[in-house]
């Protein structure tokens, strides 16, 4: 594993507490409703997606928080777009 720092600035996210085999299929759904979202205020994208995962358990029984953030630019610093 690799560990990167980036200056990521203001992002677009969506918050999920979910078990392993559910990230996947709700992925591609927060991911399409972030994208959505930055079309809609007129956010630019500024760089790559940033999945976080908080407290990854070992097995697929037990769920964690996962972040799904889009870098973007054109949006006020802490403006909430979307739940």
């Amino acid at each position: 594993m690799e560990f990167k720092n980036t200056d990521v600035g203001s992002i677009l996210r969506i918050r999920r507490n979910l078990t392993i085999p559910e990230v996947g299929s709700q992925s591609a759904e927060c991911c399409g409703r972030i994208y959505e979202k930055a079309e809609e205020i007129g956010a630019c994208v500024v760089g790559p997606w940033h999945f976080i995962s908080h407290g990854l358990p070992k097995d697929i029984e037990t769920s964690f928080t996962v972040d799904f953030c889009l870098p973007v630019s054109g949006i006020k610093k802490y403006q909430v777009v979307m739940t």
